[in-house]
C-alpha cells in the first residue's frame, strides 16, 4: 500500500505516549527473572550466563564488551529482526538494503561490504556455527539468547569477525511438555504467526524434542509511480520450520541435532535513485569540491520518484530457500569436556531487479533491456569444530580446538543473458585452523588469559563452464591463493570486589582477502589481501550488592593499517567497474556504557550509549576518485567511513501492576533509540540525518497468556536507513541511492503458553 496511507491521528498517539511515559525495559546485558511477563515480581536482576569465550560464564566475568538479549527480552520487546536488535545495542548498526539479500553489520565503526556477504566486518553465528549466507530472515521465536560481542573475535570465532560477532543461541528441548503460540498483526499488512512445542519422548530422560513453525508477511507501504505504476515495492514473506532432538545416552554424553528450513519471497525493494537533477554542490554552485556536481547534505526519500523497470522479469524480487543443520555432541567428566559441532548449510536464491534503479530503459540490446537482470547465488558449506577444555572449576582454565570449513559459492546472472558487468563464477574456500586459550589466576583477584588462533584459508575462483581457475593476469596467474594468519588475544581481569571487575585486553583480528575477477580490470588489480585490525580495550563490569543495579563500561582504540576499500575503475569507453583494493587505513576510538536498574518495585529501567570516533587516515575509494576527482589517498583523511554513526543510544524500561482483577496484571513498556547521521560516501557529502525511533507497548497478562497493543516508530521517523553513492547510468553523473525506513505501525499481539 502507499506510504500516504492514512494512519491513526497524532492525538491518539500522543495519548499512548502519555500512558506509556518513559517506561522502557532493558534488553541489553542481562536477563530478567522467569515468568510469562519475564519479571512477575520484584526480585533482583538476574546476571545472565553467556558462552562468549566458548565456555559458560557470568556476563560480569567476561573480559570484553558485549550485549545480551534473552528470550524474555526478545519477547517483551517484540523484536522481529536484526535491524530492530541493532537499534538497542551500543555501537552496532545493521544496514538493511531494502531487500533481505546481503547482511551488512557494522560494529565499532568498521563498515561491512554491501556487495559480498562473505567479507563482513562482523559475522553471524547460530549455536556457534558460522553463517555463510544471509541471516536477515531468521525468526526470533526459537531463540534462547543473542550475544553481540564487540571488538575482534577472530581468536575463538575465526574468519570475518574483524570487529565483532553476533551469536544466536537456539532453545533446547525441555524436560516437561510445553508450548507457545504467538500471533500479531499490524498496519501495512504485517502479520506474524509462530508456534512451538517441546517435551520428552517416551519414558525417562533419554530423549527430548522441539518443533517450531513461523509465518511472516509484510505488505509494505510503497509502490512504483514513474515506471510500472502500482507495482508493490518492499513486500516480504517468510515461512520457516525448525526441529531439534536432544539425546542423553549416558550421564556424561549430550547430543543435540538441529535442522531449520526457511523459504523467503520478497518483492522488489523500494529503492530510490536521486540523479543529476538533484545536484546541489560542486563547481557549478561555487563549492570547493573540485569534481563533478553532486548531492550534499541530508537527503529525503520522495516516494513520487519511485520507478523501476521490471516488465521483462518473470518474477521480480527475491526468492530464496535455505536449510541449516547441525549436530552437537558434548562429553564431559569431572576433569575435561570434549565438544564436537558438525554443520551443513545450503542457501539458494534468485534476485530479479533493475540494476540501474531508473524509470527509463538505458541498456537496450536486441530489443531487450539488459539492465533487468536475475542474479542467482548458491551457498553451500560444511564445517567441523572440535574442542577439548578443562572443567569450569579447574585451577588452570584451558581450551584447545581445531576447525575446518569447506565453503562453495556460485554466483551469476541468467537473465536476459551473459552480463556485461561480471562473469559467472564459482568461489571455493577451505579453512583449517587450530586455536586455544589458557587462563591462570595469579591471586584471588588477578586473572590473566592468553588466547591464539592459527588459520589457513585456501581460496580459488573457478570458471563454471570449465571448472578451472580463472586466468586473471597477462602473466598467466590464476585465481588461487592461500592466506594465513596468526591471531592472538591477551586479557587481564582484576576483581576489585565480588561485584566489580576491571579488565583490559589487546587483540588482533582479520578479514579475508580474495580476487577481483571482472575481465575489464587490469591485471594489477586482480588480488586484494586480508585486512588486519589491532584493538586495545579497557572496561569495567559492576553490580550493586543487592543485585538491583548492573552495568558495564568500556573504552577502546582500534587501528586498521591495511584497509581494503571499494573503488571504481573506468575502462576506456566502458562502464565503470567496482573492485576491492588495498588502499587505505583507519583509526577508531570510542566508548560504551550500559546500565540496568530497578528503581522501585515492579519497575525496571535501563539505557546504553555508544560513541565512535572512526576516521579514515587515507584511502582511494569510489567517493574520493569520482566525487572528489582525485586518486590522492589523503583526500579522505579525517573523514568518517560510510554507514558509520558517531553516536548510538537507547533508553528502555517496564512497569507492571500486580495481578488483581480476575488474576490479570497490566504492564506498559517501550524503548527510545537514537542513531546519529550516516554518510553515504567517504567524501562525507550526502547523509541520512539523525534518527530517533520510539516503540511502545501496553497489555494485559496472566501466567498463561498476554494481549498487547503496540506501536512501532510511533512518531513516524522517516530518516532513510541508508544512502550511498551510485553512478546514474543515464547521465554517468553521480547520484544517491536511498533505502527508506518503515513508517509508523500500530498493531495487536497475543501470546499463549501451555
Amino acid at each position: 500500500m502507499s506510504h500516504t496511507t492514512e494512519r491513526p491521528s497524532h492525538l491518539l498517539l500522543f495519548g499512548c505516549v502519555i500512558a506509556l511515559g518513559l517506561c522502557v525495559t532493558p534488553p541489553a546485558l542481562f536477563a530478567q527473572t522467569p515468568g510469562h511477563s519475564e519479571r512477575a515480581d520484584s526480585s533482583p536482576l538476574e546476571v545472565i550466563t553467556v558462552t562468549a569465550r566458548k565456555r559458560e560464564e557470568s556476563v560480569l566475568e567476561v573480559p570484553l564488551s558485549l550485549t545480551t538479549f534473552s528470550a524474555a527480552d526478545i519477547s517483551n520487546r517484540h523484536l522481529q529482526s536484526v535491524t530492530e536488535l541493532s537499534r538497542l545495542t551500543p555501537n552496532f548498526t545493521y544496514v538493511d538494503l531494502g531487500q533481505r539479500y546481503i547482511d551488512a553489520p557494522t560494529i565499532r565503526g568498521i563498515t561491512s561490504d554491501l556487495l559480498d556477504n562473505t567479507r563482513q566486518a562482523a559475522s553471524f553465528f547460530v549455536d556457534g556455527v558460522y553463517v555463510t549466507g544471509s541471516i536477515s530472515t531468521l525468526g526470533f521465536s526459537d531463540i534462547e539468547r543473542i550475544e553481540v560481542l564487540r571488538g575482534p573475535q577472530s581468536t575463538l570465532f575465526g574468519r570475518a569477525t574483524f570487529s565483532g560477532a553476533i551469536n544466536y543461541v537456539t532453545k533446547e528441548p525441555t524436560e516437561e511438555f510445553e508450548g507457545r503460540v504467538d500471533v500479531s498483526g499490524a498496519s501495512d499488512d504485517e502479520y506474524e504467526l509462530s508456534a512451538s512445542v517441546s517435551g520428552p519422548i517416551g519414558e525417562g530422560d533419554l530423549a527430548r524434542f522441539r518443533l517450531g513453525a513461523r509465518y511472516y508477511q509484510y505488505g509494505s507501504e510503497w509502490s512504483a509511480v514513474t515506471a510500472d505504476p502500482g507495482e508493490d515495492l518492499g513486500a516480504q514473506e517468510s515461512t520457516s520450520f525448525t526441529a531439534a532432538l536432544y539425546l542423553t545416552p549416558t550421564d556424561q554424553l549430550d547430543i543435540v541435532a538441529r535442522v531449520a528450513y526457511t523459504e523467503d519471497q520478497d518483492e522488489l525493494a523500494a529503492t530510490l535513485l536521486l540523479g543529476t537533477e538533484s545536484h546541489n554542490c560542486g563547481p557549478a554552485f561555487g563549492d570547493t569540491i573540485p569534481a563533478t556536481n553532486y548531492i550534499c547534505g541530508e537527503v529525503d526519500f520522495d516516494e513520487s520518484l519511485l520507478g523501476l523497470n521490471v516488465d521483462e522479469l518473470p518474477d521480480p524480487g527475491l526468492r530464496r530457500d535455505l536449510i541449516r543443520t547441525s549436530l552437537s555432541a558434548t562429553w564431559s567428566n569431572d576433569d575435561v569436556t570434549l565438544t564436537s559441532i558438525t554443520a551443513f548449510n545450503d542457501e539458494t536464491s534468485d534476485r530479479s531487479f533493475d540494476i540501474d534503479f531508473e524509470p527509463v530503459k538505458i541498456f537496450v540490446f536486441g530489443g531487450v533491456d539488459t539492465a533487468q537482470v536475475n542474479n542467482y547465488r548458491d551457498y553451500r558449506d560444511f564445517s567441523q569444530e572440535l574442542r577439548l577444555q578443562s572443567a569450569d572449576d579447574a585451577a588452570v582454565q584451558w581450551l584447545f580446538g581445531a576447525y575446518y570449513l569447506d565453503f562453495e559459492q556460485q554466483t551469476g546472472r541468467d537473465f536476459p543473458g551473459p552480463s556485461n558487468f561480471e562473469p559467472e563464477r564459482e568461489r571455493n574456500e577451505e579453512i583449517t585452523a587450530v586455536f586455544g586459550s589458557i587462563e591462570y589466576a595469579f591471586t584471588d583477584a588477578l586473572t590473566v588469559t592468553a588466547e591464539a588462533r592459527y588459520q589457513e584459508s585456501d581460496i580459488e575462483v573457478l570458471d563454471p563452464a570449465t571448472g578451472q581457475p580463472l586466468v586473471i593476469d597477462n602473466a598467466g596467474g590464476v585465481s588461487r591463493k592461500t592466506f594465513d594468519a596468526f591471531l592472538p588475544r591477551f586479557s587481564v581481569k582484576y576483581a576489585v570486589s565480588e561485584n566489580l571487575n576491571l579488565y583490559g585486553y589487546w587483540a588482533e583480528g582479520n578479514r579475508p582477502g580474495g580476487f577481483n575477477t571482472n575481465p575489464a580490470l587490469p591485471p594489477e588489480l586482480a588480488v586484494f589481501n586480508e585486512e588486519e585490525i589491532e584493538t586495545i580495550e579497557f572496561g569495567a563490569k559492576f553490580a550493586s550488592p543487592g543485585g538491583n543495579v548492573i552495568g558495564e563500561a568500556a573504552v577502546f582504540f582500534s587501528d586498521v593499517p591495511n584497509l581494503t576499500t571499494r573503488s571504481t575503475f573506468e575502462p576506456p569507453g566502458g562502464i565503470p567497474v567496482s573492485f576491492l583494493e588495498d588502499a587505505g587505513s583507519q583509526t577508531v576510538r570510542g566508548l560504551e556504557l550500559s546500565l540496568q536498574f530497578l528503581p522501585v518495585e515492579q519497575a525496571s529501567l535501563g539505557f546504553n550509549v555508544g560513541y565512535v570516533d572512526s576516521e579514515l587516515d587515507e584511502g582511494v575509494t569510489i567517493s574520493s576518485s569520482r566525487l572528489l576527482g582525485t586518486t590522492d589517498p589523503t583526500a579522505v583523511a579525517g573523514n568518517r567511513p560510510s554507514q558509520v554513526p558517531e553516536w548510538t543510544g537507547a533508553l528502555f524500561g517496564r512497569y507492571e501492576w500486580p495481578a488483581a482483577f480476575y488474576n490479570l496484571g497490566v504492564y506498559v513498556d517501550g524503548d527510545v533509540s537514537y542513531r546519529s547521521s550516516l554518510y553515504g560516501d567517504e567524501a562525507n557529502l550526502a547523509e541520512t540525518g539523525d534518527s530517533t525511533r520510539v516503540n511502545m507497548r501496553i497489555g494485559l497478562q496472566n501466567e498463561q497468556w498476554r494481549v498487547e497493543l503496540f506501536g512501532k516508530n510511533v512518531f513516524d521517523d522517516e530518516t532513510p536507513i541508508r544512502v550511498s553513492n551510485l553512478t546514474q547510468f543515464s547521465t554517468f553523473g553521480q547520484g544517491v541511492q536511498i533505502t527508506p525506513s518503515r513508517g509508523r505501525q500500530i498493531g495487536v499481539r497475543t501470546t499463549f503458553d501451555f
